[in-house]
């Protein structure tokens, strides 16, 4: 019985992993090919759309997965690694220059890919529609993540939720006020 109660009071991972394998191989599971695919298409779809107009995608070529994914790598070594200014990523500057992001990508290129990355077309029910989604720009993206921690992690049957507050005032139609929580921390 002291065996069923740990085995329920673990989460798990549905897939065997070994004592060797990277941070990437977790990585991979829950942002895989499918989500890599998707931010591909609806980046070089929307790349296209905004070629004409006041956009700087005139001269865009379009992306690939392989790229993409450089992209995503890119952004997570960024968020590690604070610099003052996007620029100083590629600086000449030995003490600011970050290698793994100089060798991958120019600064160029990761601007372009930063203006047009895109999780879902822009053609959009409009807010007062009764089927309106304020997430319909990354809801694809989402529902993706989702599904991969569904086939991916199986939670614990103990679980917990912080209920803590997070002081907030900027503006958002998704935020919820509480005022007595508030009042009571």
């Amino acid at each position: 019985m002291n065996s069923n109660f740990e085995a329920r009071r673990q989460g798990n991972l549905k897939h065997d992993f070994s004592a060797n394998d990277r941070e990437l191989e977790y990585f991979s599971k829950f942002f895989d090919g499918d989500i890599l695919t998707l931010l591909t298409n609806e980046t070089n779809l929307y790349a296209k759309q905004n070629r004409g107009s006041r956009s700087p995608s005139n001269n865009w070529v379009d992306t690939t997965i392989q790229e993409m994914k450089a992209f995503i790598e890119c952004l997570i070594v960024m968020g590690i690694h604070h610099l003052p200014a996007l620029c100083n990523f590629w600086s000449s500057d030995p003490l600011l220059k970050i290698d793994a992001i100089v060798y991958v990508t120019t600064s160029k290129r990761f601007n372009k890919l930063l203006e047009n990355i895109h999780c879902n077309n822009e053609t959009k029910k409009p807010r007062d529609h009764a089927e309106y989604d304020k997430l319909h720009k990354v809801r694809p993206f989402i529902e993706n993540v989702l599904q991969n921690c569904k086939d991916n992690y199986k939670p614990s049957s103990f679980l917990s939720v912080d209920k803590s507050i997070i002081p907030f005032n900027g503006r958002s139609s998704m935020k919820q006020y509480i005022y007595q929580e508030i009042a009571s921390s």
